[in-house]
């Protein structure tokens, strides 16, 4: 676990307390990558892809160097940031046949207020949750701006009584239930 970084440092004691509404967020199973103000995409590159291929750990948590100024920002930031991570996977499992113009315009519509789709990062036989938490996030609350990948096949080994905790525990202290199925929650 990197560590190294004050934001880094905070969001792991942030895992470690009792704040959290998910109790998969744990420090011991997540690889923590510091993303800088201005990145190359070989920055996100190597650890989603290590972290797709290896299977370990558990999560994968982008943590921003600076807080978006706004929520309109934090949502901008993450739509553009899961479309260069499926570009990533998807060139990485399929080469250069990529339709990149096709891709993008996809996704644009799925996260528009229209459309009832859920996009979702996959990698081979992988299907990956991807939140957006935040300071100015509620039901998704964390100290600081970050994106956190986990593995669908690892969440569905948590007990349904927990998922269910999660849920209820959520809506008591935010007034909305916590949905690993939207990238981005806006308020209601």
């Amino acid at each position: 676990m990197q560590t190294t970084h004050p934001r880094i440092s905070k969001l792991a004691d942030f895992y470690r307390t009792g704040s959290k509404v998910c109790s998969f967020m744990s420090p011991d199973i997540t690889r923590f990558v510091l993303v800088p103000e201005v990145y190359h995409s070989q920055v996100i590159a190597e650890p989603i892809l290590d972290w797709a291929k290896t299977k370990k750990p558990m999560a994968l948590s982008y943590v921003w160097e600076k807080d978006p100024l706004n929520m309109q920002d934090e949502e901008e930031i993450a739509i553009r940031f899961f479309t260069g991570l499926l570009k990533i996977l998807k060139e990485d499992e399929f080469g250069e046949q990529i339709n990149h113009i096709n891709l993008e315009a996809e996704l644009r519509f799925a996260f528009s207020d229209a459309s009832p789709v859920h996009p979702h990062l996959s990698y081979r036989d992988d299907g990956f949750y991807t939140i957006t938490m935040g300071p100015k996030q509620t039901s998704r609350y964390a100290p600081c701006f970050s994106i956190v990948i986990t593995r669908v096949s690892d969440i569905m080994l948590v007990h349904k009584d927990i998922a269910q905790k999660i849920r209820k525990e959520s809506a008591k202290r935010f007034g909305s239930e916590y949905d690993a199925n939207t990238l981005y929650l806006k308020p209601k």
